[in-house]
């Protein structure tokens, strides 16, 4: 019996436990993502959370639904909101909470830079963000499954899904792209499930999938594609003049109305907050001195292949071969896929979260391919032995690129993200160590600096300012966060004038400690001149 002979039986026999393989992706994926969940508590280390707890805390604390904060709409506020009625409840059966008053957020110094006296209300965030991500594998499985009549795809796809890196860090935090996601596959499930079926209530679940994404991000939008695409493939040309269409379409919008209704109430703050967020993206505006800027094609591929691994590639390869046998399934799996890369692709501004979206159309399309290449080795009678060899390779090849590269990663990543890293021991040894009363200097993702123990001053750069500005103003230290400084360090090509100021800053003072503990650079500097 040769090794193709043997992945064929085991194949045979894993279709006898699909449901149980099923429940063990959704467990490695759910614990994978709650796994260091609660990580830098009680310090607030990711500089959105503070903002986005303040609004839902609001919401929940006054009663008033408007977020007055459009640069995302509303649905992720409220499903947080929501979530706090069980938080609340519960507190004060354990008399944590006495009254609304002692649901609190964090008190932040700078970006990236903050304490909270009620770490379970970022938990709690947080824990909704990963319930959505675990969700997200279930879907990716059914729809795996639903687009080649084949459970193994469904499996592949929800264990690449789980395996994620991206989707993975994504999913502990309290940020609204995993949640995004999860609305996404839930519309192209109800578009495919449109597709397969046809019939208005298929239309009406499409709509209301399609303004569920819409109303989680604005770019969710590009989800109504896929419903375009849909349609026309089952009504051809003449789709135009069938009104469940125009029905979907519009069942879409009053959803996106119903969830949003300060879009309207609200326009004025809705017109600056949206101008801004599309600007910022498109253009670059109002970030330039944040870094991550230009090149946002390159950037993606390489920040797919270096994380992700070979996903593009498959999904390029699954989108030839798809267009080649016109396989309108595999097609309309780019449905989405292709026009959101374009458009991120054509932004200024790029970064890995606005890469997620797409990750879990791509992992559809390569175990779509990953299984047609396998499908081979079940075969009766290839060919030859030779081509049974290649096929063989190639299904081996596809599931090592597919699976192990993105394990490692994600391994690696949770390896970083138990560890202690230098955010803490940075802080911890600033209290013990440097003098009460010293003026400290602190950019933007540095450790917490106690502002009752030191004179704290908090800068978006260090290099805002010249190394005489610091000696003039008296700052006896200056805290350098790699969370600021190495991203200009990651581009040279781009930053070298930022790069030449850190250097100038850097070689102007004595540097008192250095920190690299968790992977994570913290450096301290003494202001006295050399």
């Amino acid at each position: 019996m040769n090794s193709s002979q043997v992945v064929a039986i085991l194949i045979r026999k894993l279709c006898r436990y699909d449901r149980l393989l099923f429940l063990g992706v959704i467990a490695l994926g759910g614990g994978i993502r709650f796994l260091g969940i609660g990580k830098g508590l009680p310090y607030t280390y990711y500089p959105d959370e503070p903002n986005y707890v303040d609004i839902v805390q609001r919401i929940f604390k006054t009663g008033d639904l408007n977020p007055r904060f459009f640069s995302y709409p509303s649905v992720f506020f409220y499903l947080n909101a929501f979530a706090y009625v069980p938080y609340y409840l519960f507190g004060l059966w354990r008399s944590v909470f006495q009254s609304l008053a002692d649901i609190r957020g964090a008190d932040v110094l700078l970006m990236g830079v903050g304490l909270t006296s009620l770490p379970s209300a970022f938990l709690l965030g947080r824990s909704v963000t990963a319930l959505f991500g675990i969700g997200s594998i279930g879907l990716v499985f059914v729809i795996g499954q639903e687009l080649t009549g084949n459970w193994r795809a469904g499996f592949i796809a929800a264990l690449m899904l789980a395996l994620s890196p991206t989707h993975t860090e994504y999913s502990r935090y309290m940020f609204p792209h995993a949640v995004l996601v999860s609305f996404l596959l839930l519309a192209f499930w109800a578009c495919y499930r449109l597709y397969l079926h046809g019939g208005l209530r298929n239309y009406l679940l499409a709509g209301i999938g399609c303004g569920l994404a819409a109303s989680t991000m604005y770019h969710g939008t590009l989800i109504m594609v896929t419903l375009l695409l849909v349609h026309f493939f089952r009504a051809g040309l003449r789709g135009w003049r069938d009104t469940r269409l125009y029905v979907a379409i519009g069942l879409a919008l009053l959803t996106f109305t119903a969830l949003n209704p300060f879009v309207f109430l609200d326009s004025n703050q809705f017109l600056r907050d949206t101008g801004f967020i599309f600007t910022h993206y498109l253009l670059g505006s109002g970030g330039s001195s944040a870094a991550g800027l230009g090149n946002a094609f390159a950037y993606y591929v390489r920040y797919s292949w270096g994380v992700e691994g070979a996903l593009l590639v498959f999904a390029a390869i699954e989108l030839v071969r798809s267009v080649l046998a016109r396989h309108k399934p595999s097609i309309l799996v780019y449905s989405f896929a292709l026009p959101y890369f374009i458009v991120i692709s054509s932004a200024t501004v790029r970064n890995p979260r606005t890469f997620l979206p797409v990750i879990p159309f791509l992992i559809c399309s390569a175990a779509i391919l990953a299984t047609t290449v396998c499908g081979q080795l079940s075969q009766p009678s290839p060919p030859t032995r030779k081509a049974r060899t290649i096929i063989s390779l190639a299904a081996s090849l596809v599931l090592v690129l597919a699976l192990v590269f993105p394990a490692a990663r994600t391994i690696q990543g949770i390896s970083r993200l138990l560890a202690v890293d230098s955010r803490e021991t940075a802080r911890v040894w600033i209290s013990q160590d440097l003098p009460p009363g010293s003026r400290l200097a602190l950019e933007s993702y540095s450790p917490y600096v106690d502002p009752h123990e030191f004179d704290v001053n908090g800068f978006f750069r260090l290099i805002d300012h010249s190394p005489e500005w610091y000696i003039s103003n008296q700052f006896d230290y200056l805290v350098s966060s790699q969370g600021m400084f190495k991203r200009f360090y990651d581009e040279p090509e781009l930053y070298a004038v930022e790069i030449s100021k850190y250097e100038a800053l850097f070689q102007h003072f004595d540097e008192v400690k250095a920190f690299g503990d968790g992977g994570y650079e913290i450096r301290i500097y003494r202001t006295a001149g050399k």
